[in-house]
């Protein structure tokens, strides 16, 4: 082969990758990492003329690309009849040889581990399942990568087994990264949990960042919102051995870009994820500054498996009258969606739905008011003994994990902002999910399905109830009942089932 069809390529350093070759290469190669941000047409910078709408991740000028692309950079290359010559840094050798993540490091190995750490989940020693060892493994193994696994399949266990293994096995450091402060404080408590009979002095080696928290305590593992590190500088970030970003579909490209991209000394590039629907970051950009994704677990196989629960969902189609309708023919989408969930007839059916249901369940919302509202009416229809929870973005870190303990321990309702229910909160007892809120985001949607799907002693099932306000007029549907429409075929595409209820709501 042609010397003008060799691309050279070594390590700058952990996280970007130098290429060298004929010229030809750098446009093609820029080309086929580039991608139109969606919505860029309506920014001040594209209307100014001052940005084309494009993110281009190999930098032309300097012939750089991040190293999380390495692997995507050998599929193109071939296919446009090129050759990638791995070659180590002539400046620095010990960053080893571009997307080489040989390791002596066994699955064996990593599973005698996990099992030495006698993990205990509520006080009974927990099972480690066969693809919680294999994400631990793929995980210290490649040394990178986004590790998609469903809600409900026990991703704060396998976070704890890594941070365990770089900070003791390898005497490393370790940042876990969340989207939100309630985060920070279920993953320490998750941490003492697993920690309750082996010994591990959690409070010893954990420092939780959130707000105005201290950050130049040198623990061994830090645990931060990604909001309270937004300018840390490189020497901060490369003062660890492994980041990890946990939910990681709730961070943009540029949280991502702004730890990552100066992390350019830290091996251990990880990130979780549940979801790569409407992920906030790009997931070309996302494996760019992390890796590959490692598919652990579906729900569908962890819902067969026995793993999660199953779940039975009720599509409750609310069929409003003719002049309704035709008033909101030509409404726009905010007037709709503030009249709808400003209904107090579709609040006080909601509500008496919640309180109808066995079991604990949670009600999700988006706008205060109506959650209140909902909260008030469900309230003023339960029993005097039968707890009823109201929880939005005024409620403390400490009154929510207070709640959230509650709550997995008695029958209760539960009344939760979606902003404070999406990210990661586990909450096992849940048996029925109502959406007061019509959802348009899959992200959203897929969360709030996988609150209710975890495993508790005696729960059989998860009911989700999912409701579509029907104002079509004249064969043309409203906004929001369109979105109705996207919900259920999600649940299709995911491979779930549902039943269709209507209601005349007259």
């Amino acid at each position: 082969m042609s010397d003008d069809k060799v691309i050279q390529v070594y390590k700058l350093n952990e996280a970007m990758l130098k290429l060298v070759g004929s010229p030809d290469f750098a446009l093609e190669i820029s080309e086929a990492f580039s991608f139109q941000v969606p919505g860029a047409k309506y920014t001040p910078m594209f209307r100014a003329g001052k940005w084309d709408g494009f993110i281009r991740l190999f930098n032309i000028g300097s012939k750089t690309l991040p190293c999380g692309l390495y692997s995507r950079l050998l599929e193109i290359a071939n296919e446009r009849g090129y050759a990638v010559l791995p070659r180590l840094n002539p400046d620095n050798p010990g960053y080893g040889l571009p997307g080489n993540s040989e390791s002596e490091l066994q699955y064996s190995e990593i599973k005698e581990y996990m099992d030495s750490l006698n993990l205990h989940g509520g006080g009974s020693k927990l099972d480690i399942r066969d693809y919680q060892y294999n994400a631990v493994y793929l995980a210290l193994s490649t040394k990178q990568g986004i590790l998609k696994s469903a809600t409900g399949s026990g991703k704060s266990m396998i976070v704890y087994s890594i941070a365990r293994y770089i900070t003791e096995e390898l005497d490393g450091r370790m940042l876990i990264i969340v989207p939100t402060i309630g985060l920070t404080t279920q993953f320490l408590g998750d941490f003492k949990d697993y920690s309750s009979n082996n010994g591990y002095n959690v409070d010893g080696n954990v420092h939780l960042i959130s707000g105005g928290s201290d950050k130049t305590v040198r623990k061994k593992i830090v645990i931060s919102t990604f909001q309270s590190l937004k300018n840390e500088t490189p020497d901060f970030f490369n003062s660890f051995t492994c980041i990890l970003t946990d939910e990681g579909h709730k961070i943009t490209s540029a949280s991502f870009k702004a730890i990552y991209g100066k992390a350019t000394e830290v091996k251990y590039r990880l990130a979780c994820t549940g979801t790569l629907h409407d992920l906030k970051c790009n997931v070309l950009e996302m494996i760019a500054l992390t890796g590959p994704v490692h598919d652990i677990a579906s729900a569908k196989d962890l819902i067969s498996a026995g793993q999660l629960v199953p779940l039975k969902i009720k599509g409750i189609q609310l069929n409003y009258p003719e002049d309704i309708c035709k008033a909101f023919k030509k409404v726009e989408y905010a007037d709709e969606i503030g009249w709808i969930t400003n209904n107090p007839k579709r609040n006080n059916f909601i509500a008496k739905l919640a309180v109808k249901t066995k079991g604990t369940t949670l009600v999700l919302f988006r706008f205060i008011e109506q959650g209140q509202k909902i909260y008030e009416k469900i309230k003023e229809l339960s029993p005097p003994d039968h707890p009823v929870y109201l929880v939005d973005g005024s409620v403390s870190k400490e009154d929510r994990e207070s709640i959230r303990l509650a709550a997995n321990a008695e029958v209760a309702t539960l009344v939760f902002s979606f902003g404070t229910s999406a990210a990661g909160i586990n909450l096992p007892a849940i048996e029925n999910i109502i959406d007061a809120h019509p959802t348009k985001s899959k992200l959203t949607f897929l969360q709030a399905i996988g609150r209710g799907l975890r495993l508790k002693e005696g729960k059989t099932h998860c009911n989700l109830f999912t409701i579509g306000d029907n104002m079509t007029y004249k064969k043309k549907p409203n906004t929001t009942f369109t979105h109705f429409g996207e919900r259920l075929r999600l649940l299709t595409e995911e491979g779930y089932q549902f039943d269709i209820v209507h209601v005349d709501f007259k």
